[in-house]
């Protein structure tokens, strides 16, 4: 497989280190983890990460958000990528992604290498904790009457990313969740592919780092202002613009 796996990780469980290992065993090229300044007692954790083959830890000195940890993955992958390395997959530490799940990911970035590929949920399923199943049908529902698209699972972290977008990527300003959201608006012009994952929630998800009014406050309000920066483009553009002065050239 000519694709990578990137895994950022904020207070982990042993559940890590099973998700790298089926990774690992699912036959990805390499893999990246990000400690996003996890605290102290995680260490005997990163470090028995670190001693797995094909294995790069990288390290927060203090938690910086998930959209940091991804751009410092990114740009380490696209920077160390090795002739023909496709992309890279991201998945999230908590165990919530297959590792089978992922391996089609990459199937598909592979068979669609200029598309950013989506592993989409099933929110009709039993066992979707309530506020999940709300929180996603709300933003799909949002995201497609202000964007335009259909996206099936707008909060997806398993995603398939081409290697020659990375370097746009990485201009994306935002340090938390938002990141993920300001990704699919900057592709929405762009080829999306969309494959159906297990939905796989543990407990009540307690293992998630994501605040539910917190995160999804600053997800809409990055939502809403880029479609008013769409808009006030949208009006320049089509202002009446003043008279052109005469130059030398006219006279």
């Amino acid at each position: 497989m000519s694709t990578s796996a990137l895994i950022p990780a904020y207070q982990p469980t042993e559940l890590l280190v099973e998700v790298v290992d089926s990774v690992l065993a699912a036959g990805f090229a390499r893999v990246v983890v990000i400690n996003d300044g996890s605290k102290p007692e995680c260490a005997r954790i990163f470090e028995a990460v670190r001693a797995r083959p094909k294995v790069t830890l990288l390290e927060h000195e203090r938690n910086r958000g998930k959209g940091a940890a991804l751009r410092t993955g990114l740009e380490h992958l696209h920077r160390t990528a090795p002739p023909g390395e496709v992309g890279t997959v991201t998945l999230d530490a908590d165990g919530q992604h297959r590792a089978g799940d992922a391996w089609r990911v990459a199937q598909e970035l592979e068979r669609h290498p200029d598309a950013l590929v989506l592993g989409v949920r099933s929110f009709t399923r039993k066992g979707v904790p309530w506020p999940r199943r709300i929180g996603n049908i709300f933003t799909r529902v949002v995201f497609a009457v202000l964007v335009g698209r259909i996206i099936r699972d707008t909060q997806t972290g398993l995603r398939g990313h081409p290697m020659g977008w990375i370097p746009e990527l990485l201009s994306i300003d935002y340090d938390g969740y938002e990141y993920e959201l300001e990704v699919l608006l900057y592709c929405r012009k762009r080829p999306l592919r969309q494959v159906t994952i297990e939905t796989v929630y543990i407990g009540e998800n307690e293992s998630s780092h994501f605040d539910l009014v917190r995160d999804s406050t600053r997800i809409y309000a990055t939502l809403l202002k880029s479609r008013l920066r769409a808009l006030r483009d949208w009006f320049r553009k089509r202002a009446p613009q003043p008279p052109r002065r005469p130059g030398a050239a006219d006279r």
